[in-house]
């Protein structure tokens, strides 16, 4: 069974760093990224097949990265979800407009997170 590849990106090292522990899986490879710009250099690479999106970062927004992965004809099948502590109403014009596949509030505890991880993991794309 190949394992299912998740990158995280937040620009706060100690939220990265307590995501990556939460989903910590025998099933899952994690890698992580402190901006938007290392993300999207990272994303050609490997493709994840999950990308956990922090909004609000200096230089280029979560928004601006999903736009970017989604308008990119090698990688727009690849999900992004918005891993933010704003709520889903108060991002959802954004979700639409940047065609994020789905969003992961922060604060979750690890059992809820990785709940949450599994189910977009096992989504049928269409």
């Amino acid at each position: 069974m190949t394992k299912k590849k998740i990158m995280i990106v937040d620009d706060v090292q100690s939220m990265l760093q307590l995501t990556k522990m939460a989903l910590e899986d025998p099933g899952w490879e994690i890698s992580t990224a402190l901006s938007g710009v290392e993300c999207l250099n990272m994303v050609k690479k490997e493709k994840p097949d999950l990308v956990l999106l922090d909004i609000m970062m200096p230089k280029m927004s979560g928004y601006d990265v999903c736009s970017a992965i989604k308008s990119d004809g090698r990688l727009k099948n690849i999900f992004v979800a918005y891993y933010s502590a704003l709520s889903r109403a108060d991002i959802e014009p954004e979700m639409k407009k940047t065609m994020a596949d789905d969003y992961v509030q922060k604060g979750l505890s690890f059992e809820e997170l990785r709940e949450k991880v599994h189910l977009i993991l096992n989504r049928n794309k269409e």
